[in-house]
């Protein structure tokens, strides 16, 4: 019966912690991004105000003219959020702190320590960045996030990464490993047995069509992000690629992610490719020994003192990323 009871007492303080760590991040989410009214935010402020009570059709309108984006998924969680009259602040704080449990519950499947789950959701600078900066990638791996969450049911894991494509470009990114992978299998399939199965060919159209369709946003972020590359950002992206090969189960599996992310770099440069080999590193190696061990400790540090950084600027100067 002692046994149970404290069971039962161990339970409940793991449950108000969970939710304690929500509320910080809650009211964190509304104290900073009061702060956050300079750079990207301008735009971001400046459509969630003119599309506030309009029809769809023209509030898209004036969205892509503010946002120069077409991602549908922010469009609509923001049009009617102003269209009720929920304040911006308010409403990203909501979905920060809905991240925030994503976070918590992905990270309990993978058997986290929960105080390597706290320090991340508190100290992290990337996940500074998604709660204050990248507004329309926060969706993107809100849904990312979820089909992780539910990889072992493909029906919902399908779904969520279809809208987590809808919510933002990038996020096919954080697939490519997948795809690269399951081409070179399908592919060695075909050139042993020399047969071709209907329901690709079938299939085929449909991803011409795709590919039309996001070919001039894929372009033009190409272009639009010409001359950010260096040899730092293939630096850092191979650190975290050797820190994963050390951590990880599946030495194949890593190496097929992190693959189409050494081309990305080539593509757009490294700021947001490092964040996302960071995040296959961080899979990694919170799995290795509950999240307890050199590698989560090191990259903690650093990203504690880069998120120091961050806050102070928006604090100071309305916008994360000034210098």
């Amino acid at each position: 019966m002692t046994i149970l009871k404290h069971s039962l007492s161990f339970i409940k303080i793991n449950v108000f912690l969970r939710y304690l760590i929500l509320l910080i991040i809650f009211i964190l989410s509304i104290i900073i991004g009061n702060f956050y009214d300079s750079g990207d935010q301008i735009n971001y402020t400046n459509s969630y105000n003119a599309i506030a009570g309009r029809d769809i059709f023209s509030a898209y309108l004036l969205y892509t003219y503010f946002i120069n984006a077409a991602e549908i998924i922010h469009f609509l969680v923001t049009w009617l959020g102003s269209s009720l009259g929920i304040s911006k602040v308010l409403l990203m704080a909501i979905f920060n702190t809905f991240l925030g449990s994503l976070v918590i519950n992905l990270f309990d499947k993978l058997k986290v320590n929960f105080y390597v789950t706290i320090s991340f959701l508190l100290t992290n600078f990337y996940i500074y960045v998604i709660f204050f900066g990248a507004e329309r990638l926060k969706f993107g791996i809100i849904f990312f996030l979820l089909s992780l969450i539910y990889s072992d049911k493909v029906y919902h894991r399908t779904i969520f990464f279809i809208l987590s494509i809808l919510s933002h470009l990038q996020s096919l990114i954080f697939y490519s490993g997948y795809f690269v992978k399951l081409f070179i299998q399908k592919f060695n399939w075909f050139l042993r047995s020399l047969k071709i199965k209907w329901i690709y060919v079938l299939a085929f159209p449909f991803f011409l069509i795709f590919l039309s369709i996001i070919q001039s946003a894929f372009f033009s972020k190409v272009l639009a992000y010409q001359g950010e590359r260096s040899a730092l950002d293939f630096l850092r992206l191979l650190i975290f690629f050797l820190m994963s090969l050390y951590y990880s189960k599946s030495y194949k599996n890593t190496c097929f992610s992190f693959l189409p992310l050494f081309f990305g770099v080539l593509l757009v440069g490294g700021e947001r490719i490092n964040m996302i080999g960071y995040m296959f590193f961080l899979y990694n190696a919170l799995q290795y020994r509950n999240g307890l061990n050199i590698g989560i400790l090191i990259t903690t540090i650093y990203y504690f003192y880069m998120s120091y950084n961050f806050i102070s600027n928006i604090i100071l100067t309305g916008n994360g990323f000034n210098v």
